[in-house]
């Protein structure tokens, strides 16, 4: 019995799928051989997050003797909920987003005026900026462009030339501020040359 079309791993034929293993090799120098680079690692969204502070467990509280269950009531008051929605105090609350001092510096230096005006229309915005600096900051300096793509919450496609762009505006006569290791794919901020750069302390 045979299927009237050509089937890839029907017996009498083998697809490279069924075959072919993919490996991994390690090495433990930066010695690659001829042709051969370092592939990128493609991390999850957890791998980034901080480690919680782990607390000591607490006692357990002493047994108390078991009491006659209540009634919970109702598990929400939509009534209530929708009242302290509508009221003034609700509607006027401001979303705070705190922004680290030394970016609020870097975004009043007029170096950073002048830099923005040489780089051209491509200029991101004063938000996707922060966005960018800070999330580097919160990890010590380093990201994968992955982690880094998420984290901003930009498209990893049009990351590369985000990154373009904010080399020409920071790094400054040549000055490594912001930059990319193609062969790991990571991207690193000096943020103490960088204030430097744009009396930005």
């Amino acid at each position: 019995m045979r299927y009237g079309v050509k089937k890839n791993g029907y017996h009498g034929g083998l697809s490279p799928q069924e075959m072919v293993v993919p490996i991994t090799v390690l090495c433990a120098s930066d010695s690659f051989p001829a042709g051969w680079v370092e592939a990128p690692i493609d991390t999850p969204a957890w791998w980034d997050e901080p480690v919680p502070e782990r607390r000591p467990r607490e006692a357990a509280p002493p047994r108390l003797k078991p009491t006659q269950a209540r009634g919970l009531g109702p598990l929400f008051d939509a009534a209530r909920e929708k009242r302290e929605a509508a009221s003034p105090a609700a509607i006027a609350r401001p979303v705070e987003e705190s922004v680290p001092a030394w970016i609020e510096a870097l975004l009043a230096s007029p170096i950073l005026g002048e830099q923005k005006a040489l780089a051209g229309r491509t200029v991101p915005a004063d938000e996707v900026i922060v966005r960018l600096l800070a999330a580097l900051d919160c990890h010590g300096g380093k990201l994968t462009a992955t982690a880094l793509s998420r984290a901003i919450d930009y498209p990893a496609i049009r990351l590369r030339g985000l990154l373009a762009v904010m080399q020409r505006i920071l790094n400054i006569d040549g000055y490594a501020v912001l930059t990319r290791d193609e062969a790991s794919d990571t991207v690193e901020l000096n943020r103490d040359l960088l204030c430097r750069q744009f009396d930005a302390d």
